[in-house]
């Protein structure tokens, strides 16, 4: 769309830092966002998603 519109890539905003996350069969967990990163909250997800064997649909 910005190629569309003329508009210079430079100046184009810079997206936000963000982490995904994946079960152990390689399906999307949680995505994580945001500028500072929530840490403690992604320690916690981590040590549950780690509760899962076989996957977020297979505990």
């Amino acid at each position: 769309m910005a190629e569309a519109l003329r508009y210079p890539a430079s100046s184009l905003p810079e997206p936000p830092p963000a982490i995904l996350l994946f079960d152990r069969r390689g399906q999307s967990a949680m995505v994580y966002g945001g500028d500072p990163l929530d840490a403690p909250r992604l320690r916690r997800d981590l040590v549950a998603l780690d509760a899962f064997a076989e996957g977020l649909d297979r505990p």
